[in-house]
This record gives C-alpha cells, sequence and structure tokens, in this order.
C-alpha cells in the first residue's frame, strides 16, 4: 500500500504532465507546474500593484540551489504558450510540506 507521501508525489507527477513549466534558473532547467498567470495587472487601493502573477509548484529536492527572492528566472516552455520565454522575479519562495517548492513570481516586461 502506498503511502501518503507516495501518493502526493504520484498526484503531483499528474498535475505536472498534465499542466507543464519548465523554468530556468541559474543556469538550471528545472520541471514543475504553475497557477494561471495575471496579465495587465490591475492597480490595488493605494496605488499599489500586486506583486504577484504566477505561482510555480516544482519539487524542491531538483533544485541544488534553492530559489531566493529577488532572483531572476525564465519561463522556457509552459501549457500556456504566450508565457514561453518570458522573464519573472521571484517574489517569495515557500516549502509547505517540504517535498514541493511554491515560487512566487511577477513578470519583469509589463
Amino acid at each position: 500500500m502506498a503511502t501518503i507521501a507516495q501518493e502526493l508525489a504520484s498526484d503531483f507527477d499528474s498535475i505536472k504532465s498534465d499542466f507543464p513549466v519548465a523554468i530556468s534558473h541559474n543556469g538550471t532547467t528545472y520541471n514543475g507546474t504553475m497557477s494561471a498567470a495575471t496579465k495587465g495587472r490591475v492597480l490595488e487601493e493605494g496605488g499599489l500593484f500586486p506583486d504577484i502573477d504566477a505561482v510555480l509548484a516544482m519539487k524542491s529536492a531538483d533544485f541544488t540551489t534553492k530559489p531566493k527572492a529577488g532572483e531572476k528566472l525564465q519561463i522556457t516552455s509552459c501549457f500556456d504558450s504566450s508565457l514561453q520565454s518570458q522573464h519573472y522575479r521571484i517574489t517569495s519562495v515557500e516549502y509547505p510540506d517540504g517535498a514541493v517548492v511554491q515560487i512566487s513570481i511577477v513578470a519583469l516586461n509589463q
């Protein structure tokens, strides 16, 4: 019988195959998935733009160098072809369960 961790890893692999994204970070390519991306951000109260356009979900163990807020990355391939070759700044990095890293990003070319 599979453990919960094995089931979650299998589920994550299924999501990655349905909504694949590949990013380049510090010269290395990583595969994962991402949320829908916001395009054309709307001002929030106080005249501020939201500091997030999308959230990437990647396997934490894949990273030799953990991503950090302020670093840049490029989407090299994506289920949303309009995002291909786009550059982003990392706004936050979270490790909700240790197995997956969630990387919040904002576009550099808006």
